[in-house]
């Protein structure tokens, strides 16, 4: 492709091209910071230290949570995103509900990274 027929593409789409970055940057934002919000909550969770003389039922609450922020950090770190966000989308959108395409894309964004800064926080 010569580069007159690329400068003439960017001409003629150059609206499209902005709205693709427009959107790409405020779904990476959006699910980043709930993401952050995510990871702080997780990572708080499993960062907290009981002592001996706490006593057992929050001992029992604080090994139910570990377990179940363990789970949910091993399977977001352990897949990769474009195979959540399919398997979220299409299982949920079928199945549960119909949602819009911009907000599947910042739960997956954000279920994803929530994961990531959620060993951050906790280390």
């Amino acid at each position: 492709m010569s580069f007159e027929k690329c400068l003439e593409i960017i001409i003629k789409y150059w609206p499209s091209f902005l709205l693709g970055v427009r959107t790409t940057l405020l779904v990476a934002v959006l699910g980043t910071l709930i993401g952050f919000v995510i990871g702080l909550l997780v990572g708080g969770v499993r960062a907290i230290k009981l002592d001996k003389v706490s006593p057992n039922y929050l001992k029992n609450v604080k090994k139910i949570l570990d377990a179940i922020g363990k789970v949910y950090i091993e399977v977001f770190r352990g897949t990769p995103m474009m195979v959540q966000a399919v398997f979220i989308y299409y299982l949920v959108y079928t199945n549960i509900v119909k949602w819009d395409k911009m907000f599947a894309a910042i739960f997956v964004i954000s279920i994803n990274t929530g994961a990531y800064m959620a060993e951050i926080v906790r280390s």
